[in-house]
């Protein structure tokens, strides 16, 4: 299932249930907006910090004087450094979002922030390896090292938000279950009593109907 279908399929879950306080969750959803601020700043800080090493660059190639070799050094030194703090972010509020998500077991969270978590402390080492660096051949290749790791990071972020639409997926649909379940004893009593439950009825079978497409898509 792709992460675009599972976030369909998640608000397609939502709707089938009545609202639910979220309470227990304002405090996460709270950290994950946080989070979200505090990515969208670095992210502007990054880009300034490449903007300063395109000029800087620039500069060098105009005039190769020792001065601007430095700004240059520096400049790369900055832009790198900045990468890897927006590289941190961005799994901060991934861990912030799975912090805040329905329908993932307490066990499930403490594996994925485990794994973020290590993933983030790589990182910063990566980074620190970056600012110590003094020469130009240095920075390249920790540059070229966090990298390359980020590239390979990414791809089991994406799983991890993947893995976590589908979770809050079977969760919503589990809870719907609940529901029907409750209405059918219900439905079953007023029957007995002589009620009419024909809009119950139909009800119960639209919900039944949508767990099994559901069901389905999570498969």
């Amino acid at each position: 299932m792709t992460i675009a279908a599972a976030a369909m399929l998640a608000l397609v879950v939502v709707a089938m249930v009545p609202v639910v306080s979220a309470q227990p969750y304002e405090k996460a959803k709270g950290k994950y907006e946080q989070a979200k601020n505090e990515y969208q700043d670095i992210y502007s800080q990054w880009n300034d910090a490449n903007k300063e090493f395109n000029q800087a660059m620039s500069q060098w190639r105009g005039n190769r004087n020792q001065q601007n070799f430095l700004q240059l050094i520096n400049a790369a030194r900055g832009a790198a450094t900045k990468a890897a703090e927006l590289m941190i972010k961005n799994m901060e509020m991934i861990r912030a979002r799975i912090e805040a998500s329905i329908g993932i077991s307490e066990n499930q969270k403490e594996r994925l922030y485990a794994e973020i978590d290590n993933y983030i402390n790589e990182i910063r080492a990566k980074q620190l390896k970056i600012q110590n660096a003094g020469e130009e051949q240095q920075i390249r290749a920790a540059a070229g090292e966090l990298h390359q790791y980020w590239l390979q990071v990414r791809v089991r972020l994406r799983q991890m938000t993947g893995e976590m639409m589908v979770n809050f997926a079977q969760g919503m649909v589990q809870r719907v279950r609940a529901i029907v379940a409750t209405v059918e004893t219900r439905v079953q009593s007023m029957k007995e009593n002589g009620i009419d439950t024909s809009a119950l009825e139909n009800w119960l079978a639209e919900a039944r109907s949508n767990i099994s497409a559901a069901e389905l898509k999570i498969a």
